[in-house]
């Protein structure tokens, strides 16, 4: 009698084990899935980044360049026209 309790026992502990073992491998496709998603996310946001991204910034950058050279001709320009006025006044 104790050995067929103990089968029955074993036998049920055998079957949640394989019940897990079943779960564990679909959570683990399911993750594997997951990764594949993110990996083919990552990727997009990186075409997108380098293609229409990284050019914008680029262009604000050099606006800016741009903007500054063009702010140090004006700011030449007017006060060598501050010292014509001065000379003038004197």
């Amino acid at each position: 009698m104790e050995n067929e309790k103990l089968f029955e026992l074993m036998e049920k502990f055998y079957e949640e084990f394989s019940d897990f073992r079943k779960e564990t491998r679909e959570e683990f496709k399911e993750v594997r899935a997951d990764i594949s998603e993110l990996r083919d996310t990552a990727t997009k946001i990186e075409i997108i980044n380098e293609t229409e991204i990284n050019p914008k910034i680029q262009a604000l950058l050099d606006g800016h360049v741009n903007h500054s050279e063009q702010l140090n001709r004006i700011e030449k320009e007017v006060s060598r026209h501050e010292e014509v006025i001065l000379r003038k006044i004197r």
